[in-house]
């Protein structure tokens, strides 16, 4: 009589231990999908002072918080997150905008600007001590001499002066 009880036993145990180990990773892959509230938190900008939200202390980023708390609490991907908070606040809203269109501007045009301003000195500061060299070797200009008219007329001048 053990023995026929003992057999379904087993099986049901292992079925048990089955079911429970697939269902064991299963809620550890979830977990680990999860967002924390403080990782979320570092890549978004409170849209008022331009802070990231786990700094900000304004209205603006108690509100994008607590957007952020329920889109955690239901469960939302990163990058579902991701796009509802710009979809609610616009891309000022990212700690990391997107580098392209306009935002990539931002980072070329002032590093074109000073490769430019580099190439121009180097091309102008040559030219420079060259000419500067070429006058220091040239003798000064002799001194013009004055005509009478001027000379009378200093004269004249230096006379009322006293």
């Amino acid at each position: 009589m053990t023995r026929r009880l003992l057999g379904p036993l087993v099986a049901g145990l292992i079925a048990l231990a089955v079911t429970t180990g697939a269902a064991q990773p299963a809620r550890a892959a979830t977990h680990r999908g999860r967002v924390s509230f403080t990782q979320a938190q570092r890549q978004f900008n409170c849209t008022i002072c331009h802070e990231p939200l786990n700094e900000a202390r304004s209205a603006e980023a108690y509100q994008e918080n607590a957007l952020l708390r329920t889109l955690i609490a239901r469960g939302d991907t990163m990058s579902q997150i991701r796009r509802t908070m710009v979809a609610n606040y616009g891309v000022a809203v990212l700690a990391n905008p997107p580098k392209h269109g306009f935002a990539i501007l931002i980072v070329i045009v002032p590093v074109a600007v000073i490769l430019l301003g580099l190439i121009v000195l180097a091309y102008t500061i040559p030219r420079w001590r060259r000419r500067a060299a070429e006058q220091e070797r040239q003798p000064p200009p002799a001194p013009s001499a004055i005509s009478d008219a001027d000379q009378q007329r200093l004269s004249a001048d230096l006379a009322r002066r006293d």
